[in-house]
């Protein structure tokens, strides 16, 4: 898959703030690129996460992350303490460090 550009991000993370899961999905389902280059601050994956919406996070899961995307939901997850998707990412594989986890559990 390749990278997103910016304005393929800023749309995908506009559709994620406003909570348009089914463009989402579909955008995530034609095969759209969703994958941002490092240098770029916008990462719609992350903003599903900040977005509180379980099924939005969902959503991503189901399209195939990597681990450090997996573990950027979970950093992000856990800084605002949402321990509903906290839980649901490490049930997914997204275990960064045992810090991450002590958080979690509390």
């Amino acid at each position: 898959m390749t990278e997103a550009s910016i304005e393929e991000l800023k749309k995908l993370a506009s559709l994620v703030r406003s909570g348009r899961l089914y463009e989402v999905r579909a955008w995530l389902v034609t095969g759209k690129p969703f994958r941002r280059n490092v240098r770029t601050r916008v990462n719609p994956i992350v903003e599903s996460v900040s977005t509180g919406f379980g099924s939005m996070v969902e959503v991503f899961l189901s399209a195939g992350l990597k681990f450090q995307e997996l573990s950027e939901m979970l950093s992000e997850a856990v800084c605002t303490h949402r321990e509903d998707l906290s839980r649901l990412l490490i049930d997914c594989g997204g275990l960064t460090t045992s810090a991450a986890t002590a958080k979690v559990s509390h």
